[in-house]
């Protein structure tokens, strides 16, 4: 969860970053209780800011019941503008003194790796 905080100090600032922060609802056709697997990712999740864990969710959504959800949590969700988010980081970059290097790659990157990251003094 280190990426969750940090993207969410960056939704502090979405205009200059392009990261925002939005309400995620997730919704299923079981009680999440009597899915190990659903249960456990949302026991990690409990935490999270705009955290919710109710059924109510599926109405107040407007969600068909006819589909056959019966349970619901919600929480809120670090998304970005790629543009926007691409362009700052970028400049956070250049800022400490990245340089870019463009070029080709033929073949499989994996089988290559070793010899770019001689090639460009990576390490």
């Amino acid at each position: 969860m280190d990426s969750y905080g940090k993207f969410m100090e960056l939704a502090m600032n979405p205009k200059e970053t392009g990261a925002y922060l939005r309400q995620s609802i997730f919704y299923f056709k079981d009680k999440v209780n009597d899915l190990p697997k659903q249960l456990e990712k949302m026991d990690e999740l409990s935490h999270l800011p705009g955290f919710r864990h109710d059924a109510k969710l599926i109405e107040e959504t407007a969600v068909n019941t006819d589909t056959g959800v019966v349970d619901a949590y919600q929480h809120m969700a670090p998304m970005v503008d790629t543009i926007t988010y691409m362009q700052w980081l970028y400049k956070q970059c250049r800022e400490k003194g990245c340089r870019f290097v463009q070029d080709e790659i033929h073949g499989l990157l994996r089988d290559q790796a070793e010899d770019l990251k001689g090639n460009t003094k990576l390490s």
